[in-house]
């Protein structure tokens, strides 16, 4: 299965940053949106959302965009490489 690890980040706000690795990017980037302004959903809550909403940042305004595209067998392969997968794919950010 091909997984994105991607990340969000805003130019005004280098404190904004995180990471994620998804099956199907689309998607997630449509239900991120909607999670960070549905107070119905338990998401509602989350680190990420919380500080685009506090900070009144227009989410148009992200930047979603993809780090690397990986092939896993399996999810459970995908979670045993994130760790250090997160490790690389930070430093490249870094550099």
């Amino acid at each position: 299965m091909e997984y994105t690890f991607y990340k969000i980040s805003h130019a005004g706000y280098p404190e904004l940053l995180y990471i994620g690795s998804i099956k199907d990017f689309q998607k997630r980037k449509i239900k991120h949106k909607s999670d960070c302004y549905n107070e119905n959903l338990r998401t509602y809550n989350v680190q990420l959302y919380q500080f685009i909403r506090e900070n009144n940042i227009n989410y148009d305004s992200i930047t979603i965009e993809i780090i690397e595209r990986c092939f896993f067998k399996t999810r459970s392969m995908l979670i045993k490489k994130n760790v250090i997968g997160l490790k690389v794919i930070i430093l490249k950010i870094m550099v």
